[in-house]
């Protein structure tokens, strides 16, 4: 072992007494809890380091080596160990370093119960042994891993127990290992329950600790364990059994088994959380009257998804006026519902709304709500900057131009930034000239499989803040080349994001497919000047000199980008026939 022994004859070598050991400059001591559970496998880290010394003296013995019996037994190893330098001993970084890599795990860890306990309880026991054991213990799991903890069928108890005792010395040593936990996850439709009083209790003793950055709560119940399924009421109990310890929580996600189901315990942990709960999300749940009334004390709601719900009637419209601060509401239904008085109530009572989207699972004609409502709700929340509409049947190409992105009947300034028109199969119609929206950075037109291409030709020359485009796949081929020449790439599948470059100066939409037409013989000298500089025009299609096709049937303000970045100087066979555009445009050409 040449390497060990020449770390035996560096200086200051020294080793430190468990469990009378100094912890990191605050407590004089440790909790012997901690300590004995990293005492033996430290202990274990130090026969297996030293095996080939210390084999002769232990290879019979069952019983774990004391400090004592070390010494009695190498004394010239732990005479070189010890430091008389130093009042309290300690091991020289390179032996500790050593020593506590043997408590690395063999796999990297990536749930809870893999997590190396021994080494995260070695790394609180005193400065130094911090200062070796954190980086270690840092590369042995997975980034983020403490920041949820979650509760199923694969949860340790008892590694969670020692987990909690490790946070409770954290803390009493001003460490930031309670900090990191975010959330906690409660799977109910994978526990058992005949071991759920144990792990709910682990969740209480965990709340006690108080993590001032746990703020959220996710419970799901969706697709429950068919050998040991839980009652409604069981499912309930849990509710009751989280109100105790649930206080700091500031956002709720639940996830029901089936949308007709009325969680009605449910009412009581809203009521509890209500002083504090900034955002929900319901999925597969019965809003009731009861769950109206909790809903209503949820003064302080920032953030609300609602997700395939049964809802009595349009009881939301009566909720909706306690949320004065409300940002964000997505409703998502698959089934025929009516929601008009829910978003008109919306536009009225929630005039700070920047997010808003409505998805229809369901067939086109489930649409829940009017054309009225929701150009109530663009017209009113003047900070709104989503907008998502899914699988809308009202919705037109001449609703999106003449409301949603230009200002020709509002003068008030709109922030919108990002519009998705998912799945709408009557934006058919074609765009008409009108001023575009600056302020849009991303557009999504997914499976708009009737989108005509001069939508897109509008959208990318009127917008010119666009950085992200998802195009309808009918169109990929059209819009291939002519969306390059605005900085676009092809990002994924049909997404297009734009490069580093300057974007398009707006221009006024006009087609010139009608104003070129063919060359003709005569003017064969012209046709090979401009082959000369690489641009060729003819039957309103652009080419290079080798004769592949850039261009067919673009805008105005195309030619002009390409013409900015390709060509000093754009040869029209009939000038004349665009003099009019070019001068109502205000953009100076040059002609040969």
């Amino acid at each position: 072992m040449p390497y060990l022994v020449s770390l035996f004859s560096a200086s200051q070598i020294g080793w430190v007494t468990p469990p009378e050991i100094k912890l990191i400059d605050r407590n004089p001591t440790i909790t012997a809890s901690v300590v004995r559970a990293s005492y033996r496998s430290v202990v274990t880290a130090i026969v297996n380091s030293f095996a080939s010394i210390l084999r002769p003296a232990y290879s019979n013995s069952l019983d774990w080596p004391t400090w004592a019996a070390l010494s009695n037994t190498v004394p010239r190893l732990m005479a070189a160990l010890v430091n008389r330098n130093h009042s309290q001993p300690c091991l020289v970084p390179d032996v500790l370093n050593q020593v506590l890599r043997h408590l690395l795990p063999a796999t990297h860890a990536t749930i809870l119960s893999e997590t190396p306990w021994d080494l995260f309880a070695s790394s609180m026991v005193c400065r130094s042994w911090y200062i070796e054991a954190r980086p270690l213990l840092d590369k042995s799991i997975q980034l983020g891993l403490f920041r949820t903890v979650i509760y199923n069928n694969r949860f340790d108890i008892d590694g969670m127990k020692r987990y909690i005792d490790i946070l409770a010395e954290s803390r009493r040593n001003e460490l930031d290992d309670l900090d990191q936990i975010e959330q906690v996850t409660i799977d109910v439709s994978s526990l058992e329950y005949y071991r759920l009083d144990q792990k709910l209790n682990t969740l209480k003793e965990l709340f006690h600790l108080r993590p001032r950055n746990l703020v959220e709560l996710k419970i799901v119940i969706a697709r429950p364990n068919q050998m040991y399924s839980m009652t409604l009421n069981e499912v309930n109990n849990v509710f009751h059994d989280l109100r105790p310890f649930s206080h700091p929580i500031k956002r709720l996600d639940l996830k029901g088994y089936r949308y007709t189901t009325d969680y009605t315990k449910m009412n009581s942990l809203l009521t509890l959380l209500s002083p504090q709960l900034e955002s929900l999300r319901l999925t597969h749940c019965t809003i009731s009257l009861g769950t109206n009334s909790a809903l209503r004390m949820c003064s302080r709601m920032r953030e609300v998804s609602l997700s395939d719900v049964h809802v009595t009637g349009e009881a939301l419209a009566f909720v909706l006026p306690a949320w004065p601060d409300l940002r964000q509401f997505h409703y998502t239904h698959s089934n025929r519902q009516k929601l008009d008085h829910t978003i008109e109530a919306l536009a009225i009572s929630c005039p700070r709304l920047q997010s808003f989207a409505l998805v229809n699972l369901g067939p086109m004609d489930n649409t829940a709500v009017t054309i009225s409502n929701v150009c109530a709700v663009v017209t009113r929340c003047t900070e709104l900057r989503s907008l998502r509409l899914v699988r809308i049947s009202w919705v037109r190409i001449s609703w999106v131009v003449g409301l949603v992105l230009t200002d020709a009947s509002h003068k008030r300034y709109r922030r919108l930034e990002n519009l998705d028109l998912e799945g709408c199969l009557n934006l058919d119609d074609r765009v008409t000239v009108g001023a575009g929206w600056s302020e849009l950075r991303t557009l999504s037109l997914a499976r708009c499989d009737r989108l005509d291409e001069s939508f897109l030709e509008w959208a990318v020359g009127s917008c010119p803040k666009l950085e992200k485009m998802v195009i309808p796949g009918h169109l990929m081929e059209k819009t291939n080349m002519w969306i390059r020449w605005h900085g676009f790439h092809r990002h994924r599948g049909n997404t297009w994001k734009r490069e580093g470059g300057q974007p398009v100066a707006p221009l006024s939409h006009y087609t010139f497919r009608s104003c070129l037409r063919t060359p003709s013989y005569a003017d064969s000298d012209v046709i090979r000047k401009s082959r000369a500089m690489g641009v060729y025009i003819g039957n309103t299609s652009l080419y290079q000199s080798c004769g592949r096709p850039l261009l067919s049937q673009v805008s105005i303000f195309s030619v002009y980008s390409f013409t900015r970045r390709y060509a000093r100087v754009l040869i029209f066979y009939s000038p004349s026939s665009l003099y009019d555009l070019l001068i109502h445009s205000k953009v100076r050409w040059g002609f040969v």
